[in-house]
């Protein structure tokens, strides 16, 4: 099998999970989903039979590892609110995101750092960035 190049401009590579722009020194989570000519359910269903601490979890955890991946704060806003969007596309309870989203930024605030988020304020402004989303 032929190797096929699949990045259009040599600046720019999308591996595994990860995004990648040389010249601007960025990292962002990379989704080929979001490539595919049709849409792609990815996250449970608030419906669905599984535990609810499963479904928000996993919201939990997707914010956890965007911001492991990114190294700009508003490419991780974005994806975050991708992510939060998708949430509430599928009827997720509003109190319980908030809920995940809260403990995220209380558990992962030094993660946040890398962002220049140091001050409390900073950081509460970024949970009241998220917040507004729901």
């Amino acid at each position: 099998m032929p190797l096929e190049r699949t990045n259009i401009d040599p600046a720019i590579c999308n591996y595994l999970d990860l995004h990648i722009k040389l010249r601007e020194k960025r990292i962002s989570v990379y989704d080929k989903t979001q490539d595919f000519p049709f849409n792609v359910i990815k996250y449970v269903s608030p419906l669905s039979n599984l535990h609810s601490n499963v479904i928000y979890g996993i919201l939990y955890s997707q914010l956890i590892r965007t911001a492991r991946i990114c190294n700009h704060l508003d490419d991780f806003v974005n994806k975050a609110a991708f992510i939060i969007m998708s949430y509430r596309k599928r009827n997720a309870e509003r109190t319980k995101m908030a809920l995940r989203i809260a403990r995220f930024v209380s558990n992962y605030s030094s993660l946040l750092t890398k962002f220049g988020l140091y001050a409390k304020k900073d950081i509460y402004d970024l949970l009241n960035q998220l917040f507004a989303l729901l």
